[in-house]
């Protein structure tokens, strides 16, 4: 009888934790960067610590909201003597906005680090276009990444008219035949904010490229190697006539011959 009194209460308690952990998930896919900064400011440091975890582990923050979440954290772990966590969110901080002004609010200890970390340049996007045997390779790379906050670089392209071959590694081959490429890039960092951009699929950027023409390259080694023989050739009259026997003027071999006079 007690044993089925403390199933029939299990089955009745289930639903219950059932929806207290769907509560849970859900209340940490809302979180907030305005509910972390106000745990911060409420002296409520450990949840404030937390809730900035969660923010850069998850996939919805803007790039404000990742300046945000880096300006506020440094003072946190300021706060814990955390200096190697307040340099690298300085860092990323500098990188992403170098001109932020941290406010009467940080003390000067922070104040000098960011100044050192504002130094180097910032974070941004390079992309080259380059002709090959394949197609036109196009490779988009993250510079000045110092606090190591890149998470993938993505990259499209194509043809004009043409549909859009991306990848998040950072490197695309368009194989469609055409002279003018349009592409985009972005990187994405903590939180999936994105940091820097370079066009879009709506309003890509447009670049003219020569086609790779390979006849071109087995013309030049043709020549190339046409020049050579020819250079070796004249070598060897040269050698020969100033080389040979004295009272001679007949060159033995299956090649030249100068007739007697």
């Amino acid at each position: 009888m007690l044993t089925r009194s403390l199933l029939m209460l299990l089955l009745v308690s289930l639903p219950a934790r059932a929806l207290a952990q769907d509560d849970c998930v859900e209340h940490a896919q809302h979180v907030s960067v305005d509910d972390a900064v106000r745990a911060y400011e409420e002296a409520d440091f450990e949840t404030a610590s937390s809730l900035f975890d969660q923010l850069v582990l998850g996939a919805d923050l803007s790039r404000a909201d990742l300046v945000r979440v880096y300006a506020t954290r440094a003072l946190l772990r300021f706060g814990d003597s955390d200096a190697e966590g307040m340099q690298h969110d300085l860092t990323a901080l500098a990188s992403l906005e170098p001109d932020y002004e941290l406010g009467p609010r940080a003390p000067p200890p922070v104040h000098a680090a960011f100044d050192a970390a504002r130094n180097a340049p910032a974070l941004d996007l390079d992309v080259v276009i380059e002709p090959t045997p394949l197609g036109v390779h196009v490779t988009a790379r993250a510079l000045g990444d110092r606090a190591d906050i890149v998470r993938a670089v993505v990259v499209g392209a194509r043809t004009r008219d043409g549909r859009f071959r991306e990848s998040t590694d950072g490197t695309v081959t368009v194989t469609q035949p055409g002279e003018e490429i349009e592409y985009y890039a972005r990187i994405v960092g903590p939180g999936g904010a994105t940091l820097a951009t370079l066009g879009s699929r709506e309003a890509p950027q447009t670049r003219r490229v020569e086609p790779f023409r390979q006849q071109d390259d087995t013309l030049a080694i043709v020549l190339g190697a046409s020049g050579a023989a020819l250079a070796v050739a004249a070598i060897v009259v040269i050698l020969v006539l100033v080389l040979g026997p004295s009272g001679t003027t007949e060159v033995t071999g299956p090649t030249f011959q100068i007739p007697s006079l």
